[in-house]
């Protein structure tokens, strides 16, 4: 895939791109503190966390910050509470008291991820 889908037109719309494969560009804000397992792909104004299909790849902890372009598939999710807890935990700013009962989220697996180089702009 060549053209990100917009990351502002997949929140607006989940439903309407559950299960297709995209391209989704955008900044790496949160990354799993523990093995880089997941992370949290942002625009600036909306966000997706990114899990890595199959539990296949991690990131390393110096590509928070970075530039990314993430190949795989929206989902709607929905968390036990101790699975978003543990989201939490893992989370650089995340406080697991704050949870309470399921969390429904969307979410992406990401077949790939291509970290872009510092003033790359996807």
């Amino acid at each position: 895939m060549k053209t990100p889908t917009s990351l502002a037109a997949v929140v607006s719309n989940p439903e309407g791109h559950v299960g297709r494969a995209l391209l989704l560009s955008g900044r790496l804000t949160d990354l799993c503190t523990k093995k880089g397992c997941w992370t949290v792909l942002t625009d600036g104004e909306h966000s997706v966390r990114v899990r890595f299909q199959d539990y296949g790849f991690f990131l390393p902890q110096d590509a928070l910050g970075s530039r990314a372009l993430v190949e795989g598939r929206a989902e709607l999710r929905t968390l036990s509470e101790r699975e978003a807890r543990h989201y939490a935990e893992e989370s650089r700013d995340g406080d697991p008291d704050a949870i309470d009962g399921p969390q429904r989220e969307l979410a992406f697996v990401a077949t790939g991820v291509r970290l872009l180089p510092p003033g790359t702009a996807p």
